[in-house]
């Protein structure tokens, strides 16, 4: 028996970010971005599955190549160390009676972080740069160590140190991905590469963006926001040995948190994934 292969045209599903009114919008003030439902949907699919949510193919077995331009984060240490350093010495004072944070994330300006201001809104719209998220871990780096005082009575000693912090700071970007999709029915799978990190996106008076650029402005934004949902928060414990999260769902989610070196690539990754996944959703096609 022989097998020959033929070849198709295919109907390869296109993003358009042209009409963002098929992501969300903003409000009337011009401030906020919102964010439609599927878009949290596809979000939270692609992030609890550690995978792009299944796409549509035309036949049960077919190749392709996509290049386009979608939104993507780009990740990396944050590089201010006077900065970290205050984080990290923040985060131990609000470890008292055996209890702590493991775990913190926020949207917004570096100096602005919610142990000041417990503003956990999920999208930044404050940074005229670009649109940015912090992620502060355990997965420090354990050779630094800060001394610090505390008003606590119950410390012991007086004068504790503790470990130096891990601290990312991911910005949005518009990107250009490369993707390489082989459906094999039941199964699918997407080789995703950034092969081009063009400008960064801020949702920073987007009043001041032309009409004609604002749509997919927006469209990326809501993107951003989706991700925000699921990572902003924070994760504690206490002195029973319980942990719980505060809004985030960081701790159901496939990524090694306490691997520093790998950190970014993995949150690189979960965001190229949700990325990926619109292209599952006919209201983004």
């Amino acid at each position: 028996m022989s097998f020959t292969t033929k070849e198709q045209d295919l109907n390869v599903p296109q993003l358009q970010f042209n009409n963002m009114s098929n992501y969300g919008g903003v409000t009337v003030a011009g401030h906020d971005v919102v964010v439609k439902p599927w878009v949290y949907k596809l979000a939270y699919r692609a992030a609890s599955a550690a995978q792009p949510v299944s796409i549509a193919s035309s036949y049960p077995n077919e190749t392709y190549h996509q290049d386009f331009y979608a939104p993507a984060i780009r990740c990396a240490p944050s590089a201010n160390e006077t900065w970290v350093q205050n984080i990290t010495i923040e985060m131990a004072r609000q470890t008292r009676g055996g209890g702590g944070l493991s775990y913190l994330s926020w949207a917004g300006q570096q100096h602005k972080y919610p142990l000041e201001t417990y503003d956990y809104t999920p999208l930044d719209d404050v940074s005229p740069d670009a649109s940015r998220i912090f992620f502060v871990t355990t997965a420090g780096n354990s050779s630094v160590e800060y001394n610090f005082t505390t008003s606590y009575g119950y410390w012991s000693p007086t004068d504790p140190t503790v470990s130096q912090l891990s601290v990312l700071e991911c910005l949005l970007h518009n990107a250009s991905y490369s993707v390489d999709s082989t459906f094999q029915y039941p199964g699918q799978s997407h080789e995703i590469t950034i092969s081009r990190w063009i400008n960064p996106i801020a949702a920073y008076n987007l009043l001041d963006i032309s009409p004609e650029d604002r749509d997919p402005f927006v469209s990326y934004l809501t993107v951003m926001s989706a991700f925000g949902k699921l990572m902003v928060g924070n994760g504690f414990w206490d002195h029973y040995g319980s942990q719980g999260t505060y809004l985030s769902i960081f701790n159901i989610l496939d990524i090694d948190w306490e691997n520093r070196e790998s950190l970014p690539r993995q949150l690189e990754q979960l965001f190229q994934n949700i990325t990926l996944s619109l292209l599952s959703d006919e209201n983004l096609m």
